[in-house]
């Protein structure tokens, strides 16, 4: 779960953003309400998604000085 959920995106981002700076392109990352609340029965799904969020966060403020 998180190899598909984290690492690839931090990887295609991380790839990406120089193609992104030079074209002023966007990054849309996708997440879900399990990244916010706790469910049973998907532990690592609810990890990884709480991991997409803040990775966006950490993301933006490290690229928005790059506009």
């Amino acid at each position: 779960v998180f190899n598909l959920n984290v690492r690839a995106m931090y990887h295609l981002t991380m790839l990406a953003t120089p193609h992104l700076i030079e074209t002023k392109g966007n990054i849309v990352n996708v997440s879900s309400v399990n990244g916010l609340r706790s469910f049973p029965g998907v532990l690592a799904y609810c990890m990884s998604k709480s991991a997409v969020d803040q990775f966006t966060r950490c993301v933006a403020l490290e690229l928005a000085s790059k506009q």
